[in-house]
């Protein structure tokens, strides 16, 4: 849509928005088009950002969670490096304690609300991968070139591709359970309604 288009709508239903003056509100354009929107709100103007952090997930104008993927890798290599001080090569905690905690510690900062972001792409999987091999590579005290695929499997981890299948799958599982009048109903029948006939039949 426009920018131009935007402050058209805002305007004529800016009377019927609520608005606090949060330094927080902010404004952005999704789409490959970057435009500019001056969007003022009861004579405040709201700042246009690139991306913004939404219930805790990096959303880019892009709508490619790239940024969300560094974030989480960031944020599961500080969660390691508390863990690594416990260990001295092969010395101090015992592989299946360090296995424990990195199931229980690290991974969960990579896999929160990924089922909203795992169509990220290519690079974001692998940067997630690396934090992966370097956390289970110190655990064990395997060599840094020790093929990632053989640390996986010899520490029974679950390879970072399959495992976002699976949480993917988990979520569409209970999207799927949900009653009648959930959520997922609704947006069924909203497709079937915008969709053309032939494309249904």
């Amino acid at each position: 849509m426009h920018p131009e288009r935007i402050e058209c709508m805002v305007g004529r239903m800016g009377h019927a928005v609520e608005y606090h003056k949060d330094p927080k509100t902010k404004v952005m354009l999704f789409g490959k088009q970057h435009g500019k929107v001056n969007l003022v709100l009861h004579g405040t103007a709201i700042e246009q950002v690139n991306c913004i952090k939404y219930l805790c997930t990096w959303l880019d104008s892009h709508v490619s969670f790239m940024q969300q993927a560094e974030y989480a890798a960031s944020k599961a290599t500080k969660a390691a490096w508390k863990i690594n001080r416990l260990i001295d090569g092969r010395k101090g905690l015992t592989p299946k304690t360090g296995i424990a905690l990195y199931k229980c510690l690290i991974r969960p900062c990579c896999e929160f609300s990924i089922a909203t972001w795992a169509t990220m792409p290519e690079k974001g999987t692998k940067l997630l991968e690396q934090v992966q091999g370097q956390c289970l590579r110190a655990i064990f005290g395997a060599k840094a070139h020790a093929a990632a695929d053989a640390i996986d499997m010899i520490a029974n981890v679950t390879p970072v591709t399959l495992r976002i299948q699976q949480l993917c799958t988990l979520e569409y599982v209970i999207i799927m359970t949900k009653p009648q009048h959930s959520l997922q109903s609704m947006l069924h029948d909203a497709t079937l309604l915008s969709t053309p006939d032939s494309l249904v039949n």
